[in-house]
């Protein structure tokens, strides 16, 4: 499945670092979209610390954790996108038989 993979993707990062004990207002800790941290003083003054490929992050990764995590991030990575797609796939499955069934009669 690997293979199907976008293997230089994004990484975004939030431009507040997250604390268990501090408000949970604030957006900039706990979301990581450009329409967010854009108003943050932090992604004004250097915007390439919050935006990374994915292989710039992995390599990152790599460094500090070893090669092995590399690995299970990438199983990870891949188990999530399974999931997320047998998740959708029943209005998938339903919405082909529909529109296959029309096209047929």
């Amino acid at each position: 499945m690997q293979a199907f993979i976008y293997n230089d993707g994004l990484a975004r990062f939030a431009t507040d670092e997250y604390s268990k004990n501090q408000n949970d207002d604030n957006l900039f800790m706990h979301l990581t979209n450009y329409a967010i941290n854009k108003e943050s003083e932090a992604f004004q003054q250097n915007e390439a610390d919050f935006k990374k490929s994915l292989i710039e992050t992995l390599d990152i990764i790599k460094e500090a954790e070893g090669p092995d995590v590399i690995v299970t991030i990438w199983a990870q990575m891949i188990d999530l996108i399974i999931k997320t797609l047998l998740t959708g796939w029943p209005h998938l499955d339903h919405n082909y038989r529909t529109c296959r069934s029309r096209t047929t009669h």
